[in-house]
């Protein structure tokens, strides 16, 4: 007891300057866990973008007149493990802005693929019977991968008005 009371305020210095210490290292620590955001400025024309939701650095990126929607979600760090990366809203806001929003798995309807779906599921759209199912799977084995949903309409048998009625319900 007598040693505890000799030096207690040693031992208080001493206590003191170890969580200081520790501290510091704790912060540094957390602060070089962090990855860095590259900013890329260019010259000419720029479009600016805000990208939210399932991505892992959400915000705002200014990118070339141009861009596509896999270089804004690339800006953003990419997809995070929840992003329904299939199911992509993006809304144009003014000419020199854009808005693309991903998101969560459990927020995404769920969307029929026209490249890889069977018969029997593209046979559940509506409007859809066995028949244009038949001419869907056809026509991309004849002509290839759709490349944009609005392709469906080049399909014999699909219309405008079938079209308008599938399109939330498709992907590609």
């Amino acid at each position: 007891m007598g040693f505890l009371r000799r030096y207690r305020i040693t031992i208080l210095i001493l206590s003191v300057i170890i969580i200081t210490i520790s501290g510091v290292v704790l912060i540094v620590m957390y602060n070089r866990s962090k990855s860095p955001v590259e900013i890329t400025i260019t010259d000419g024309p720029l479009v600016l973008v805000n990208v939210r939701g399932e991505v892992r650095n959400p915000g705002f990126y200014r990118l070339d007149i141009g861009y596509s929607i896999s270089d804004a979600i690339a800006s953003a760090g990419g997809f995070t493990a929840y992003a329904a990366d299939d199911y992509i809203d993006q809304y144009e806001l003014l000419q020199n802005r854009a808005y693309i929003y991903v998101p969560s798995k459990a927020d995404a309807p769920q969307r029929i693929n026209l490249n890889t779906a069977e018969m029997w599921l593209l046979d559940a759209l509506p409007g859809i019977g066995e028949a244009l199912a038949q001419q869907i799977i056809l026509h991309r084995s004849t002509y290839g991968p759709f490349t944009a949903i609005e392709e469906l309409t080049n399909v014999s048998g699909i219309g405008d008005s079938t079209f308008d009625e599938l399109k939330d319900k498709i992907t590609i």
